[in-house]
């Protein structure tokens, strides 16, 4: 009997960075995700021989495959170690048919991607964007063809512009193609020229363009998307596919802790006509907290998960208050974390402000209240560009924060974070005209932004180079770059000292018996020790200044600006600008006999605000 109908089994996932789960009660980790997969992968391929071994049947099934959607190499602690060589035999054991690259899989440069890669037993798909010299980026390739049964499939891999500009490593020249005009040129020449029989892209983009993508080119069957760390599955009646019913677009999540399990069925009216797609059904499956290990890539990971366990379990301070890096909170508006860390590098640099922005606060994840790890202040922070110092306009911060909230409401990493700013936008407004007011927060310049004037402004090198549409900072003058990259400090090094300094101010008190800033009231102690353990204490300054920033300077402005410069206190500065002199062995040995950790307190202050419609009466209220 003639077949006329076949199932495909695709298993899908996108997006994973972590080899362990993030905690006990979240799920995932490879070696779980593992052995889920291959429950599944197996039932299909046991499907598949029964049905072939039917020879009746006029509807089979063929065996599955598994695919991926990019973003695998970084970002994560282990390899920020590693520099993603830890994932190579991770990879190779899950046993994936084919992926595309995603941005992430070339933070740590195209050389060592393509060593990465090199080394895995899959093909990498890279099909619409070319190096100078005509390859395609990081030796990728434009098309692969997969047989399952009698079907051809033909599998292209396609990217955004977008993530592109963010990233600082790649080759000069690059020439990229649009993706729906790559993704139909390859379709069309992958069923005529390749005999495929279904076309499927393999995608690292935002879903409007997948949806696009979708929609605009039929000779494509289904697309599977990374990029969004989300699960969704779009209807093709959504995109305007009458040709067929069921999911067109998949997102399948993140993090070794969603697979999406996939079941495209094809017919054909006669045993020599062309299979379509008439359907495709799709089911969200999880790795459950407590799933077992498959025990080879369990090895794999241990040694290196074991040397991560030994330096980076070590507590560095104490939240009162829930620490939020999820990017809905991150790159949709203010976040606690944001403000804590921008008002450290604010006085660690005593800059007028610092601008950093959602994307480079990672994890996704809320932390506290409790311990927080030297691990989790990695896992916030994990790049490696430093932080650098410079003088910017008013215009140009003002163009930067346009910038940041242009893609608004999109999860764009270019989101602001911001210390000594507050600003107000208008999502309502066209893109490049929604802030509607800027404030200067910093005690010596505070007030709102003259737009003439020249700031000194803190920010990562990785915008300073005008990534992530960041050109407003791009400074062609070398003697605006007050602190340059080979000067700078990593975000996480001003973190650490500024934490350390906290603790050998405690140490001091504990050694002297006395206040950790040289109060001597006990409404002097009162005030001192609260800011000493918080950044965010909520209220105002006398000065008008939010009262993280103004805790920040309790550090200093409070102590320095007055002049009583306490052994105690400048202490704490040392501590933070990295000077050391005889008084740090001495305190380092009370520091280890003192149980108490600093203890922190990020809160939202109101720095950024949001214009939104009052729909009783149509006005904007921030």
């Amino acid at each position: 009997m003639p077949v006329t109908a076949i199932t495909v089994p695709i298993l899908h996932a996108n997006d994973a960075y972590h080899v362990s789960p993030v905690n006990a009660d979240s799920g995932g980790g490879a070696a779980e995700f593992a052995t889920v997969l291959d429950g599944v992968r197996d039932a299909a391929t046991a499907a598949a021989a029964a049905s072939e071994n039917d020879e009746d049947a006029d509807h089979i099934a063929v065996p599955p495959m598994t695919l991926f959607s990019g973003d695998i190499f970084n970002p994560s602690l282990e390899s920020a170690i590693s520099k993603g060589r830890h994932l190579v035999p991770v990879l190779n054991a899950l046993g994936f048919d084919a992926t595309c690259y995603g941005n992430h899989d070339f933070d740590f440069g195209v050389p060592q991607l393509e060593s990465l890669t090199s080394q895995t037993n899959f093909p990498w798909l890279m099909s619409n964007v070319r190096e100078s010299s005509g390859r395609l980026l990081a030796n990728g390739r434009e098309f692969h063809v997969l047989e399952r049964g009698p079907l051809r499939v033909g599998l292209v891999g396609l990217v955004e512009r977008e993530w592109l500009d963010t990233i600082t490593s790649l080759p000069p020249g690059l020439v990229f193609e649009d993706f729906v005009e790559a993704g139909r040129r390859i379709a069309v020449s992958l069923r005529n020229e390749h005999r495929c029989d279904m076309v499927i892209a393999l995608t690292h983009m935002r879903l409007p363009n997948d949806e696009r993508l979708a929609r605009e080119v039929k000779e494509i069957d289904l697309v599977l998307g990374g990029h969004d760390h989300f699960v969704q599955y779009v209807d093709a009646e959504a995109v305007g596919r009458g040709d067929r019913t069921g999911a067109v677009v998949v997102k399948s999540g993140t993090d070794f802790h969603d697979l999406s399990k996939i079941e495209v069925k094809v017919v054909r009216e006669g045993e020599d006509a062309p299979w379509t797609v008439e359907h495709v059904d799709v089911e969200h499956l999880t790795v459950p907290p407590g799933t077992p290990e498959r025990a080879d890539i369990a090895d794999s990971v241990s040694e290196i998960r074991d040397m991560l366990a030994r330096k980076l379990q070590k507590p560095i301070c104490i939240t009162t208050t829930p620490l939020d890096a999820r990017s809905a909170t991150v790159r949709l508006g203010e976040s606690a974390l944001g403000n804590w860390a921008g008002d450290i590098v604010r006085w660690g640099y005593d800059v007028d402000a610092v601008l950093l922005c959602g994307g480079t606060i990672r994890s996704d994840l809320v932390y506290g209240p409790g311990e927080i790890m030297l691990k989790d202040l990695m896992e916030w922070f994990p790049f490696e560009d430093p932080m650098l110092v410079l003088q910017l306009t008013g215009d140009q911060i003002w163009a930067a924060l346009e910038n940041g909230v242009s893609m608004y409401p999109k999860q764009e990493g270019r989101f602001p974070q911001v210390s000594g700013l507050a600003f107000v936008f208008d999502p309502s407004r066209e893109p490049g005209s929604r802030i509607v007011s800027v404030d200067v927060t910093s005690p010596k310049r505070a007030g709102p932004l003259d737009r003439e004037a020249v700031y000194t402004v803190a920010t990562r090198e990785y915008l300073a180079g005008g990534h992530d549409g960041y050109t407003a900072l791009v400074v062609d003058d070398p003697s605006k770059v007050l602190v340059d990259d080979e000067n700078g400090l990593l975000m996480t090094t001003m973190i650490r000292k500024y934490l350390l300094g906290l603790k050998m101010m405690k140490s001091f008190a504990a050694f002297h018996g006395r206040s950790p800033i040289g109060a001597h009231s006990a409404d002097e102690e009162h005030e001192h020790h609260h800011h000493a353990r918080s950044l965010s204490a909520g209220g105002a300054s006398d000065a008008g200044e939010p009262a993280h920033s103004s805790a920040v300077a309790s550090l200093a402005a409070k102590v320095v600006a007055r002049q009583e410069t306490t052994a105690a206190s400048q202490l704490a500065l040392d501590c933070v600008h990295c000077y050391r002199d005889q008084r740090w062995s001495r305190l380092k040995q009370v520091a280890t006999g003192v149980a108490r950790l600093p203890v922190i307190s990020p809160v939202l202050d109101g720095r950024i605000k949001m214009v939104e419609v009052d729909e009783e009466n149509g006005a904007g209220v921030a």
